[in-house]
């Protein structure tokens, strides 16, 4: 009788304590269920949610390893996060792809207690880690529809060989929990997330009325123009209004003539703009207009100062105090930039004060430039339609008689070589020399009027080596300068290729040096340098004559314009102009009276049609 009381009481003490290991597993889950939720809460960002529940389930569900995956928004991809101590890694899965993607492309749950002999499992995560999966119990997460929204897998079971049912019916009670609050979540972020568009489409479209009526007035404002200026001027006004600035400069690369128009605030009438003469200092806008990225400058800057402001009373904008830079467009053409100086009211509050302009001037401007760029474009072609039609006409008239005059050149350079060979040498030599410079100097006139009357722009692209073709360049210009007692350089800087048409190169470069001889009658020295300098390459002639009359400066790429030089066509610096352009290059220069001039030609050091693919390639 005692036996069977013992032992009785042996059974009912061993079934308290599994009760009260059992009591204290659910307590410690359901504390672990608390901290989840607090967690979760606290949490908005999806890879937060990720990361805390991961945590949490592995704890509670006794598994050496857990992921939470959450299908994407296009719902083909699931995605998850693996964090570090330095750092966290993005996983993602197509739906379908192993037994997390299975089980949210399925929506049904799995209990595998030998990963390795499941066909669904990919081995290479244990290969790259040296982790062993033995055990996996994946579940999908379901928003209140029953939508897929996710899934959550446990690795492991540390008190067992594998998850039971119970650990089954315990995973559904945490996925309640977290469909929950995944899809609250997704509802708060949703109305965020149309709350932010409705503001920005808002946004846009105050912004882009006002920029209608802008281009509205500035069209109704520059019909019957006669010029760039006068557009330009309009344009300058309406800016300085609309953005409360002190100065606006406009700079048009107008082929090779590029022209800068700057007005500031005048002094006695501080609500209205004068026209002045004076720049700022360049390093900005030529970035912009290189980069094609507008800039935004407003911290104090003692070093942008007016240039040319010297002997005259200070003006608000002598000292750049902010500054908006935005390029000028005609589609994917960048041909100037509009520079804006000193808001009269700051808008950004910086280090407790008030300065320069703000990101919304910036976006403003830069979609106005877009739309001014065009008005300025259109102004330019029809002033070039207009030269276009003139030297049409003018070159017609010219081919014909240009024409007639090639048959009898030829058949006097062929008396000029019997002249030689006949008695009385040394006169006839004379003559012959006389008389072949005077026909090489109208063959020349003719073949240059020809070409720049039929517009020819053919340009035949080829790999240079420019260090052979600077030497070959060094040899001929030598025999042409040596007669006129000029000394000649080249120098390279950069030895490497470039793609251009070389012959017509070798026109444009002895074109200038033959300017350069005519000019130096006395003598002199001639330089020629190459450089590099980002995508392209710069070529710089200088000389030491006695400089370009400043009367024709703005005009020297004009056709027929010259400075008087007998035999001269008129047509050397436009050719050069017309060949430089059609490398998609630019040219221009600088001369001052008695010191000389220099000028630089710039040719991307590749074709735009290749830069255009390896441009495709790289995107």
């Amino acid at each position: 009788m005692n036996d069977a009381l013992q032992q009785e009481l042996a059974s009912l003490r061993a079934e308290r304590d599994t009760l009260r290991a059992q009591l204290g597993r659910a307590e410690s889950r359901l504390g672990l269920f608390r901290e989840m939720a607090n967690r979760l809460r606290s949490s908005m960002r999806h890879e937060e949610i990720a990361r805390n529940l991961a945590k949490s389930v592995q704890q509670v569900m006794e598994a050496e390893a857990s992921a939470i995956y959450l299908v994407e928004r296009e719902g083909d991809h699931l995605v998850t996060w693996i964090h570090t101590d330095t750092a966290t890694r993005e996983i993602r899965l197509a739906m379908g792809e192993g037994i997390a993607g299975w089980v949210a492309l399925n929506g049904n749950s799995v209990n595998i207690k030998d990963a390795y002999r499941d066909d669904r499992f990919q081995r290479q995560f244990d290969e790259a880690s040296g982790f062993r999966t033995r055990s996996v119990l994946c579940q999908p997460l379901r928003e209140l529809g029953g939508r897929v929204i996710g899934v959550v897998q446990v690795i492991n079971k540390t008190s067992g060989d594998y998850f039971t049912v119970e650990d089954e019916l315990t995973l559904g009670t945490v996925n309640a929990l977290v469909s929950a609050v995944i899809y609250s979540n997704n509802s708060y972020i949703e109305l965020l997330d149309n709350k932010m568009a409705l503001e920005e489409t808002e946004s846009e479209l105050r912004a882009s009325l006002a920029h209608l009526n802008l281009v509205f007035e500035l069209q109704q404002q520059i019909t019957g123009a006669r010029d760039a200026e006068a557009i330009v001027g309009v344009i300058a006004e309406r800016m300085a209004r609309t953005f409360d600035c002190r100065g606006v400069s406009i700079f048009l690369l107008d082929g090779a003539a590029s022209q800068e128009y700057t007005w500031t605030e005048d002094p006695a009438h501080i609500d209205r703009l004068v026209r002045t003469s004076r720049t700022w200092d360049s390093t900005v806008r030529d970035g912009v207009i290189a980069s094609g990225k507008p800039r935004l400058i407003h911290p104090p800057s003692t070093s942008n100062e007016l240039i040319g402001s010297a002997g005259r009373k200070r003006a608000a904008t002598d000292v750049i105090e902010s500054m908006l830079v935005v390029p000028l467009t005609d589609g994917d053409r960048i041909f100037g930039a509009l520079e804006l100086v000193n808001r009269r009211t700051p808008r950004v509050v910086e280090k407790g004060r008030r300065v320069g302009f703000s990101g919304e001037d910036l976006q403003v401007s830069r979609v106005v430039a877009s739309d001014i760029g065009a008005l300025i474009a259109r102004s330019l072609a029809e002033r070039q339609t207009r030269v276009d039609e003139q030297m049409a006409a003018m070159g017609r008239m010219m081919s014909g008689v240009v024409h007639d005059l090639k048959s009898p050149l030829g058949v006097a350079s062929g008396y000029v070589q019997m002249i030689v060979k006949s008695d009385d040498r040394a006169r006839r030599e004379q003559f012959a020399v006389a008389i072949r410079s005077q026909f090489e100097l109208i063959t020349r006139m003719t073949r240059e009027l020809l070409a720049y009357a039929r517009g020819e722009t053919n340009v035949f692209y080829r790999t240079v080596h420019m260090h052979a073709f600077a030497d070959e360049l060094r040899e001929q210009l030598g025999h042409e300068m040596d007669s006129a007692g000029i000394e000649v350089t080249v120098t390279t800087h950069y030895r490497g290729d470039a793609q251009f048409d070389d012959g017509k190169l070798k026109r444009v470069l002895f074109n200038l040096a033959r300017n350069a001889r005519e000019a130096m009658v006395e003598g002199g020295r001639y330089d020629v340098e190459f450089t590099r300098e980002g995508c392209e390459l710069v070529i710089r002639c200088s000389d030491t004559g006695p400089g370009i009359d400043p009367a024709i400066q703005d005009r020297i790429f004009d056709a027929f314009v010259t400075s008087g030089k007998p035999g001269n066509s008129g047509l050397g610096l436009a050719i050069v102009k017309k060949m430089v352009d059609d490398h998609h290059g630019r040219v221009s220069f600088i001369s001052q009276p008695g010191a000389g001039t220099t000028f630089e030609i710039r040719l991307p050091l590749e074709p735009p049609e290749q830069r255009h693919e390896q441009a495709q390639l790289t995107a």
